[in-house]
């Protein structure tokens, strides 16, 4: 459900686009997603902004195995404390 509405709402709420992106949803059944987005817009909200909040550490750090073998991982890279060169 949250996915229809996130779509719905980046497409500034534009009824006729979101139709024709869901061409293989009819109607009824959008406007269900929609009215179920108003009976519960707190809890489609929050599972909205969940997903937005992922980035790749978070991608990275949950699951591991998901990281490409280019990609470094930061459990491993070691911090280089900055040299301090004394004055002349």
């Amino acid at each position: 459900m949250w996915e229809l509405i996130e779509t719905y709402k980046s497409m500034d709420e534009d009824w006729e686009r979101f139709k024709a992106y869901y061409e293989w949803l009819n109607k009824f059944q959008l406007r269900m997603a929609l009215e179920y987005y108003e009976a519960y817009p707190k809890e489609i909200d929050a599972r909205i902004a969940e997903n937005l909040s992922w980035t790749r550490e978070k991608l990275y750090t949950t699951y591991p195995f998901m990281r490409p073998p280019w990609v470094p991982d930061p459990r491993e890279t070691t911090i280089v404390p900055e040299t301090v060169t004394p004055d002349r």
